[in-house]
C-alpha cells in the first residue's frame, strides 16, 4: 500500500469530519436539516429559507439569531426579499451547548453563499456572546417581538 494511501487512510479513519471538511457547526447543523433542508432552502410557506436569509437577519442584530436558537421562535413572519410568509414554531435550542449554539450559527452563516452577504467586518459568533443570552429566559413570543421592534419582516 502507498504511503499516500496509508495516510488518506489514517485521516479517515482517525478523523471524519476533519476529512470530510466537516467542522462542528455543519455536524450540528444535521439537526436542523429536517426543518432547513441541508442547502438552507428551507421548505415553502413552513420553514424560511436560511440561504440569503440568515445574513438579513445577522446586520439586523447579532443577538437576535443567538435568542432564536436559545428560546425558538413562534409567530407570522414575512419575507419581503423573498416574497415569502411562514406561520411556524422555531422550538427552542437551549440544550444545546454556548460553543455549539455558536459554531451552527457561523456555519449557517458562512454557507450557501451567505458568508458574500455579510459585512466586510464580520466577526464569527462566540460562545461568550451566546452566554451572554441565555439568562434572559426569553418565551418564543418575546423573541417574535425582537424580531418585529428590528423591523425584520
Amino acid at each position: 500500500m502507498s504511503r499516500m494511501l496509508k495516510w488518506a487512510l489514517v485521516l479517515v479513519l482517525v478523523s471524519p469530519a476533519l476529512a470530510f471538511g466537516q467542522g462542528d457547526g455543519e455536524r450540528i447543523f444535521g439537526r436542523c436539516v429536517p426543518c432547513h433542508q441541508g442547502n438552507g432552502f428551507g421548505k415553502a410557506g413552513v420553514y424560511p429559507p436560511l440561504l440569503a436569509h440568515a445574513p438579513e437577519l445577522f446586520k439586523g442584530s447579532r443577538t437576535y439569531l443567538i435568542n432564536v436558537l436559545l428560546y425558538g421562535l413562534e409567530g407570522k413572519i414575512e419575507i419581503k426579499s423573498q416574497n415569502a410568509t411562514y406561520n411556524g414554531m422555531m422550538p427552542n435550542q437551549y440544550s444545546m451547548k454556548d460553543e455549539e449554539i455558536a459554531a451552527v450559527l457561523n456555519h449557517m452563516l458562512s454557507s450557501w453563499g451567505n458568508d458574500r452577504l455579510l459585512p466586510k467586518d464580520f466577526r464569527p459568533i462566540t460562545a461568550g456572546e451566546v452566554q451572554a443570552e441565555r439568562g434572559k429566559n426569553l418565551t418564543p413570543l418575546q423573541v417574535y417581538n425582537i424580531r418585529k421592534d428590528l423591523k425584520l419582516d
